[in-house]
């Protein structure tokens, strides 16, 4: 089960996954996928473009400033999947992903 918000943010007033642990520290997880390479369970590992950044090995779970969510290789040179989604949940990266320069089927991603 994913997060997914249920009222304020600021407020602490949030749905938890079934893991119980806290979203904003919570790692993506990455099934599906077509590309076998970037399934698993990426940790946060800072920031980038002001949301989370996940990281597995090589790959990365980013959001990219033109308005949309990224699986690519860490250096994100290499774009696999994508997902567009904004909103004001930014660690929720629970969007429906597309295929880009990978396998299909696009992976789903999940938190927790």
């Amino acid at each position: 089960m994913g997060y997914y918000r249920a009222g304020s943010i600021a407020s602490g007033m949030y749905k938890r996954g079934a893991s119980g642990s806290n979203p904003e520290t919570a790692p993506a997880v990455v099934s599906d996928a077509g590309f076998a390479a970037v399934n698993g369970t990426y940790p946060r590992d800072g920031s980038r473009n002001g949301k989370p950044l996940y990281v597995l090995g090589i790959n990365a779970i980013s959001w990219e400033a033109a308005g949309y969510w990224t699986i690519s290789d860490s250096t994100f040179s290499v774009l696999f999947y994508f997902a567009e989604r904004d909103e004001p949940f930014p660690w929720d990266v629970t969007a429906t992903w597309d295929v880009a320069d990978a396998d299909e089927p696009a992976p789903t991603v999940t938190m927790g």
